[in-house]
């Protein structure tokens, strides 16, 4: 017969035991990477809106200081034998000038779009990342390095280098936008759907997407199929089994409808291709009209 004292000695062994062979596994760093690169090309939105508006509005400074320019001319210079031309000119610049704005609101209402809907997405996918990062102490990770698996290869400092950090504004100097192999016609092709063992690094390292069998009584989170998918930044990540990060595929967005019928991935896709369609107005030099 076991006695009380030597039952709670089994229990408590079996408990250690149990902890000792629970397998965690990290994420690798396929994930993580795609996510924090695609971060990074949202966020060059700001500065590529920055020079299409400024574009636009030394445009229209430019067009009209020529077309007033060839107003003062015409009527200063009534017996030139230009005075005709001046006017002229002076006509086909305020129609460029009202060309140009009447399609202004267009331009700022696509512009002011694209930098919030991709300011989101940005945060989205970065902000999961930075907080799984920090999630198991400096003993263990939950990050694998790009370098590979290993007890030396935490993945917790390379996250910010590659766009899983603050926003900063230096952001504003990139004037050209996303990178050409970053965006298509379909999609972000760098950012494929990864499940499967795709998802899993290093073993024994952190449990932070461990589901537990009842949250109201036992530490952790439900993981479960169905309604009881555990979600992340929109379901930039997803878990449906422990330690088993997925990510969307985002390859394949094109897709026709308002922006209130497409999901937030669609929206960048959408917003970021018709930034990229405006069209900048030529440079025109400031010359001095005699």
């Amino acid at each position: 017969m076991f006695n009380k004292h030597m039952i709670s000695q089994i229990l408590t062994a079996l408990l250690i035991v149990e902890s000792v062979d629970a397998t965690h596994h990290a994420m690798k760093a396929n994930i993580w990477e795609a996510q924090c690169e695609l971060a990074t090309q949202l966020r060059k939105t700001p500065g590529q809106v920055k020079n299409k508006l400024g574009s636009l509005i030394e445009f229209l400074k430019t067009i009209n200081m020529i077309k007033l320019q060839l107003q003062v001319y015409a009527a200063a210079n009534s017996r030139s034998e230009y005075k005709d031309a001046a006017a002229v000119l002076a006509a086909h610049a305020e129609k460029l000038r009202v060309e140009a704005l009447s399609g202004a609101d267009s331009t700022i209402d696509t512009a002011v779009r694209a930098t919030a809907i991709t300011a989101d997405l940005a945060a989205a996918l970065a902000a999961p990342i930075m907080t799984i990062a920090s999630a198991c102490g400096s003993s263990n990770y939950y990050l694998n390095s790009k370098a590979g698996s290993g007890a030396a290869n935490n993945g917790r400092n390379e996250i910010g280098p590659v766009g899983c950090r603050e926003l900063e504004l230096d952001t504003l100097e990139n004037t050209n936008g996303m990178d050409a192999e970053a965006i298509n016609g379909e999609g972000f092709p760098k950012h494929p759907a990864v499940s499967g063992t795709d998802r899993q690094g290093q073993a024994s390292q952190c449990g932070t997407l461990t589901s537990t069998a009842n949250p109201t009584n036992a530490a952790g989170i439900k993981i479960a199929g169905g309604a009881d998918i555990f979600k992340m930044g929109y379901g930039t990540i997803s878990v449906v089994a422990d330690d088993q990060p997925n990510t969307p595929d985002l390859t394949n967005l094109k897709q026709a409808g308002s922006y209130g019928t497409v999901n937030i991935f669609k929206r960048a896709h959408k917003v970021s291709l018709e930034l990229r369609q405006i069209r900048q107005p030529k440079k025109r030099k400031k010359e001095k009209i005699y």
